[in-house]
């Protein structure tokens, strides 16, 4: 996605159902952290798709990758 800065940053969307809103933040810190070094130095947000401003971004939208 690009931000208003104009800068380029990865929006990563995970399917974290765990009701533990410490479990969930702890799975998608832990997974951001593994994932930058790969990212060829640009910024990555990881979010739960159980956000109200995620599900409005991908409604309609079809996975990448779907379990």
């Amino acid at each position: 996605m690009r931000m208003e800065s104009g800068n380029l940053r990865w929006l990563l969307v995970v399917d974290a159902d765990s009701p533990d809103e410490s479990q969930r933040n702890y799975l998608l810190d832990t997974l951001k952290r593994f994932i930058t070094p790969y990212m060829d130095g640009i910024d990555v947000m990881v979010v739960s798709s159980g956000e109200d401003y995620i599900k409005a971004v991908i409604n309609g939208k079809d996975p990448f990758w779907k379990r």
